[in-house]
């Protein structure tokens, strides 16, 4: 004799979507935070520098 496959779970369930405005990404330690923030120093400093041998090099010309 052939067996016979259970019905299936016809029950429905509402799909919980997720809030638009959640965090993606959480990072409780701060280590992320603090690498960015010294990236974008470090970045900063870089274009000060650059900024400071352009006005340089213009003054040397000029003098």
């Amino acid at each position: 004799m052939r067996g016979r496959a259970d019905k299936p779970d016809v029950a429905t369930r509402r799909i919980r979507m997720p809030d638009a405005t959640q965090a993606i990404f959480v990072d409780r330690s701060g280590r992320r935070g603090r690498r960015l923030r010294w990236t974008a120093y470090a970045l900063l400093l870089l274009v000060v520098l650059l900024l400071a041998l352009l006005w340089l090099s213009q003054v040397a010309v000029v003098g």
